[in-house]
């Protein structure tokens, strides 16, 4: 047993122990409160998350504000809520790999509250946090840093793109003078390829007579004398050709180990040859002048100069020493009653297009008489059109006279021609361009002349180039083209290529006479559709009237099959669902008949506003939630002629098709306005009378159309939508009523922008009233008049006759109308005709009647017909006191119309 001794210092030791242990539990807290304090003070962003579960256990200040989520958001988000959508998938391969890589630095795209993607440089740390594996990620933000080496990159890749595309030559040299850089086009200049250039000496391919010249200029740039300099030479071609450049050189700033020559290089050789030639030119000119016996003369547009040639004396007895210097030489003996036009003749010419001049008029001779002459003078001009000299020549009136007036008078025409007319040389480049060129295309003769054609107007470059090579081998070409005018229109122009050629055959020029067809082409492309539209139309008119005949027998059986078996509930569905089908396919007929513009319609006065004010109801009860409707009012609007009924349906079907455009919700806008065809109008829509009209236009902010479907977009059964989601009859049934009310539909539409239907219904005379309305018999149907059925198809008869003898009535049948006549001619009590209106034999139903009522002119007459034709609807409307019954027709139909019509 321990004594008292031994329990005294085991209790001593305990104290002991305790006491150590809550000493180090005090330097533990407060090394993790200089921890936390070190974490939560950190200007970096700092956070703490969850290896396993990707989760955030701990966010200081600095991530607070970098990243604008508060601390309490953060402990509800993973690392994956700051990383973009897009960068997601490889947010696995990223984490994979941060555990090893993430010790060091790493570039990621985070994402802020706000929505903004930062680039963080990211240094992490592996450790366990409150007993979980966690890591330490430190977020250094170097957005600005990436932004910046993103556009250094961009700036220096472009520099090297327009360094390389650049037409004009550049070269680079170090200050020992070898070629350091070159691009294509200096290489192309000197003939040579870019190995062959680089390393080479810069005056290596200048040709020796300029290289002097050159190294003494490098030499003083070199030395500071000169900030750059500009000098004309020539280069040698590995052929041996010499060609001029103009090089304008500089040196670059910086260490003299890093300076460098650089030499911007123009080939001017053309320009150096034209002004050799024109050297040349001006001295064979004088030779030309001392040969000649006219009066030749030089004028300097810019200095106001004339010099005279010889024989200014020898025509005129004029001493040229005392002739004036200027124009006034000139002018001053001019009769005074020609005067005014040669001036302003004389002032056009420099002041327009044409290379030439020519006058005739009166000049004065020394010894005070009169000489009738000839004056001729040609224009020099430079690349931009403007005047810089004028040559020319007077002499008397002779055999040329005839032949220059015929110049003049050709001249004229040119300038007067609605036809655009162009001369083009070899190379494309326009030598001239009439008036009638710059009112069609837009371009002055100074904007054109020296500019390539295709280029200018935007031609095709396969088009173009097949055009010329047609011309260039057969001679000439025609055919359509579209150019741009210098606004940007399209237009199609019609152009007929000739070839030209000198006095020795040599091919010289091309010569174009371009026409705009750009309205016949949009004309022939609306009639070709008019005109495919009208073929359909006509055959889909036929087969309607078939199927409605067929329709007539399959809806009437089985109405009658429904009510025999009430009483029979496994087969009344059947005969009720053939009722139901055969409906469907009334509509459908329906819809045809209204594209073949072959449905009766009933025109009338109509405030359009009052109609689309009832539709309302309907209209909202067929749009989603998503679809916001809105109803535009025009003041004052007219009263519109159209059949009431068929507008409701027209309105349906353009808000249906604005509704099924719209998958995602949008806005559909009603629209009604007085509208004005006017003559230009309508001489680009084919289909249409210049008039007053009233304007309903519905208009959807969806998908829009193609170019392509909206070409088809009037053709029956054509549809955009998927399958079993669309008959492509509803505008087909829009366009046909839209024609058959003598009005004009059109759609305009583009991909991603919507589409708007516009329909010009015509303006209604305040004359226009509603056609009566007939009511329906009430009580019981029956009745016992004798009734003469008249219809070609046998199963439609038997129908027919059947059910009005059920009623009660007296039957006499015919298969035509000849039978039909015949009794007639026989029975005197027949008080109703039934008859089709289409139908062989000779007699169509209108016929028939006509002749019937000859013989009996009491006779009610009621026609029937699977489509309208003109011998009982004309201009779009049923004749005045004509009753139809339109198949398919139900049973009860049948009966109420019989019983209306006998009265």
């Amino acid at each position: 047993m321990p004594n008292a001794d031994d329990e005294a210092r085991q209790a001593l030791r305990l104290e002991d122990v305790l006491l150590q242990h809550e000493r180090s539990q005090v330097a533990l807290r407060e090394s993790e409160d200089r921890w936390r304090l070190l974490f939560e003070r950190n200007p970096m962003p700092m956070w703490i998350f969850d290896t396993d579960t990707l989760r955030f256990l701990a966010v200081n200040d600095a991530a607070v504000v970098q990243y604008g989520w508060s601390p309490s958001e953060f402990a509800a988000m993973t690392i994956k809520d700051i990383r973009p959508p897009e960068d997601l998938p490889a947010l696995m391969d990223d984490l994979a790999e941060s555990r090893t890589a993430l010790h060091g630095g790493r570039v990621w795209r985070h994402r802020k509250k706000c929505g903004d993607v930062i680039q963080v440089e990211i240094t992490a740390h592996t450790l366990r946090f409150e007993g979980r594996p966690g890591r330490l990620v430190l977020a250094h933000d170097v957005t600005g840093r990436v932004n910046a080496t993103q556009a250094l990159r961009a700036s220096e890749a472009r520099w090297e793109q327009l360094f390389a595309a650049s037409a004009t030559g550049i070269a680079a040299a170090g200050l020992d003078g070898v070629f350091a850089s070159v691009n294509p086009a200096f290489c192309a200049l000197v003939g040579r390829s870019q190995a062959q250039v680089l390393g080479c000496q810069m005056l290596s391919f200048t040709h020796p007579d300029d290289q002097p010249a050159c190294q003494r200029e490098l030499q003083r740039l070199g030395a500071g004398e000169l900030d750059s300099f500009t000098i004309d030479k020539r280069y040698l071609h590995p052929d041996g050709r010499a060609v001029w450049a103009r090089a304008a050189v500089t040196l670059t700033q910086g260490e003299a180990a890093a300076r460098q020559f650089v030499a911007v290089v123009h080939d001017i050789d053309a320009e150096h040859r034209a002004q050799a030639a024109l050297a040349a030119s001006e001295e064979r000119f004088r030779n030309v002048a001392r040969a000649t016996a006219d009066a030749v003369w030089d004028w300097d547009v810019v200095t106001d100069t004339l010099w005279w040639s010889e024989g200014m004396q020898t025509l005129f007895g004029h001493d040229r020493s005392t002739l004036e210097p200027g124009l006034e030489s000139w002018i001053r003996r001019i009769d005074p009653g020609d005067l005014a036009a040669v001036k302003a003749g004389f002032d056009a010419a420099v002041a327009g297009t044409d290379e030439r001049w020519t006058a005739e008029y009166r000049f004065a001779r020394a010894d005070g008489s009169y000489a009738s002459v000839a004056d001729r003078g040609f224009m020099i001009r430079d690349k931009y059109g403007r005047a810089l000299r004028m040559l020319g020549g007077i002499s008397d009136l002779s055999a040329q006279r005839q032949a220059e007036q015929r110049l003049r008078q050709q001249a004229a025409l040119l300038d007067a021609a609605r036809d655009a007319i162009v001369v083009y040389g070899l190379d494309d480049r326009i030598a001239y361009w009439s008036r009638g060129a710059e009112r069609l295309f837009g371009f002055t003769a100074e904007q054109a002349i020296g500019q390539q054609g295709p280029a200018l107007l935007r031609e095709g470059p396969t088009m173009a180039a097949h055009s010329r090579a047609e011309a260039m081998g057969r001679g000439e070409w025609a055919g359509v083209v579209q150019c741009r005018r210098q606004d940007g229109r399209a237009v199609m122009v019609d152009v007929r290529l000739t070839l030209l050629r000198d006095p020795a055959g040599k091919p010289e020029a091309l010569l174009a006479i371009k026409t705009d067809v750009t309205e016949r082409v949009a004309l022939e492309a609306q009639l070709q559709q008019a005109q495919r539209l009208e073929a359909v139309g006509q055959l889909t008119g036929g087969i309607a009237h078939d199927f409605n005949n067929l329709l007539t027998v399959i809806q009437g059986n089985a109405d009658l099959l429904a009510e025999q078996l009430a009483d029979n509930p496994l087969l009344l569905p059947l005969a009720q669902m053939a009722s139901t089908a055969a409906q469907r396919g009334a509509e459908l007929t329906q819809r045809l008949l209204a594209f073949a513009r072959k449905q009766p319609l009933q025109p009338q006065s109509v405030d359009a506003h009052q109609l689309l004010a009832g539709m309302d109801a309907l209209l909202r009860r067929t749009l989603p939630e998503d679809i916001e409707l809105e109803r535009v009012r025009a003041a004052g609007l007219w009263p519109l002629l159209a059949d009431p009924v068929q507008l409701e349906s027209a309105v349906l079907n353009l808000v249906l098709n604005a509704r099924d455009a719209m998958p995602q919700g949008g806005k559909i806008t009603l629209e009604t306005v007085n509208a004005w065809v006017d003559e230009h109008y309508a001489e680009r829509h084919a289909d249409v009378l210049p008039g007053q009209y009233v304007l309903v236009s519905v208009s959807d902010t969806g998908t829009g159309m193609s170019a392509a479907a909206l070409a088809r977009a009037f053709e029956p059964f054509f549809t955009t939508k998927g399958v079993g989601k669309g008959t492509g009859l509803g505008l087909s049934m829009v366009y046909g009523f839209a024609k058959q009310s003598r009005g004009h539909v059109t759609l305009y539409s583009e991909l991603g922008h919507g589409t708007t239907a516009r329909l010009y219904l015509p303006r209604a005379n305040s004359a226009s009233t509603a056609e009566p309305v007939e009511p329906a018999p009430a009580g019981d149907l029956r009745g016992n008049a004798t009734v003469l059925v008249v219809e070609d198809d046998e199963l439609v008869r038997r129908f027919a006759t059947d059910l009005l003898r059920n009623l009660g009535y007296q039957v006499l049948t015919a298969e035509n109308g000849n039978v039909a006549l015949a009794l007639l001619r026989e029975r005197s009590d027949v008080e109703l005709l039934f008859t089709d209106v289409v139908m062989p034999g000779g007699l169509n139903g209108r016929q028939l009647a006509d002749a019937a009522l000859l013989l009996q002119p009491k006779l009610k007459v009621l026609f029937t017909s699977g489509y309208t034709e003109n011998a009982i609807v004309h201009h779009g409307r049923l004749d005045r006191g004509v009753h139809l019954l339109a198949k398919p027709y139900r049973a009860v139909d049948l009966a109420r119309k019989v019983r209306a019509v006998l009265g």
